[in-house]
């Protein structure tokens, strides 16, 4: 059986990460619906400077540290 790939963008990383009710109902079943069937979640490799760069401008404010949030990234087996 073939798995899709599910590519997610920069702020949908950020919001399912960070603050998921900020979700909209659509990407939380999108989502749910593809860790469920086993799919495989993928982000560009420029996502996580994108995430760091828009922290160091001051253009996005993370409830955790930068640090914290790649670890719990990098933890996130989906």
């Amino acid at each position: 059986m073939k798995t899709s790939r599910l590519l997610l963008d920069t702020h949908i990383v950020v919001r399912w990460l960070d603050n998921p009710k900020k979700l909209t109902r659509d990407q939380c079943r999108a989502l749910e619906s593809a860790v469920r069937k086993g799919q495989t979640l993928a982000m560009s490799a420029a996502t996580p400077m994108e995430i760091a760069m828009l922290v160091g401008d001051g253009r996005l404010r993370l409830k955790t540290s930068l640090e914290q949030f790649f670890a719990d990234l990098r933890a996130n087996p989906e």
